[in-house]
């Protein structure tokens, strides 16, 4: 799951943190000389259709399978509230996150990129692997995700628990929600729904997209337009909130341990230096800025790679055994 806020700060650590959680940035490598960028996202060209009727509200969802974290050290001090017994009996209590990461602080109106889809292997009492578009207010209160995650405890109704599964996610003033509900919207003309299955696209390179109308944040995946969360989740809050533009933008690989280091992939578990490792691609902006991603990583277990100034690449394999 998404703990933006937390990203953030985990990404401007310095050494003062070694010893918690998070342990400070790993420079990203320098980018090649040689490198060009990839193509634009596709889905940004056509903008999202106009709410309808026929559009269904998502009144399930699925609770997030961990604890509220602490934005100082990005540790969750709760276990899951979905784990088996035995899950949680082999747990520490407390969930560690890493990161390989782009952002930048900008006002935009959306944000869209390329990402590769993966199935990183996930250590049995770890709790997931992911990579995502995050898009947040200028306070970092107000949240909007979308983007893939192999998380075998939150999908463990599913056909393949273990299969990487199309997500969306949001937050409102600071407090997490749910997975593919709690407001979500699915639009009644894609094919594709959240929490599908993306076993069949492993390997191939997609775009996500999340774009704000005025009434809604809209949520792209793969050229087409799948749902959206209504600005009225924030307006209707208890206090009301404001959720107009994105202030903060974040693309990244995540992982959440049991343990402050694992052998539980990111990406697809190569190293960005290996030109076959997973990566953020051709990062646009609605209404925004040139886009200049400072990219980083908050372990060495886990490194980025720069490309370009949109495009970057993240993952490896921690330590540990499995």
């Amino acid at each position: 799951m998404l703990r933006v806020k937390r990203v953030v700060t985990a990404f401007a650590a310095t050494a003062a943190l070694a010893g918690t959680a998070l342990v400070g940035v790993a420079p990203a490598s320098a980018a090649p000389a040689t490198a060009a960028p990839a193509a634009a996202p596709a889905s940004m060209s056509k903008p999202p259709p106009a709410i309808s009727a026929s559009d269904k509200l998502v009144t399930g969802g699925v609770a997030a399978p961990k604890g509220k974290v602490g934005k100082k050290t990005g540790v969750a001090t709760k276990p899951p509230v979905t784990a088996s017994a035995s899950a949680k009996a082999a747990l520490t209590g407390t969930t560690y996150y890493q990161y390989g990461i782009g952002k930048q602080t900008a006002t935009t109106d959306g944000v869209a990129a390329n990402f590769k889809i993966a199935k990183p292997t996930v250590k049995s009492t770890d709790y997931h692997s992911l990579a995502e578009i995050a898009i947040e207010s200028a306070d970092e209160q107000q949240i909007v995700e979308i983007g893939w995650t192999v998380d075998p405890t939150t999908f463990s109704g599913s056909s393949a628990p273990s299969a990487p599964h199309l997500f969306a996610y949001h937050w409102v003033n600071g407090q997490e929600t749910c997975y593919n509900g709690c407001g979500y919207v699915a639009y009644s003309g894609a094919t594709v729904a959240v929490g599908a299955d993306l076993t069949s696209v492993i390997g191939q390179e997609l775009t996500f997209a999340i774009q704000n109308t005025g009434t809604a944040w809209w949520l792209g995946y793969n050229g087409q337009w799948i749902g959206y969360f209504p600005l009225t989740i924030w307006s209707g809050a208890t206090p009301p909130a404001t959720f107009a533009h994105g202030g903060l933008n974040q693309l990244f690989g995540e992982v959440a341990l049991s343990t402050p280091t694992s052998c539980t992939d990111m990406g697809n578990g190569l190293p960005s230096s290996d030109s076959g490792s997973a990566r953020v691609a051709s990062t646009t902006y609605v209404n925004g800025p040139t886009v200049s991603l400072t990219v980083g990583s908050t372990h060495a277990n886990y490194p980025t790679t720069v490309i370009t100034a949109r495009t970057f690449r993240y993952g490896g394999t921690g330590t540990g055994a499995c």
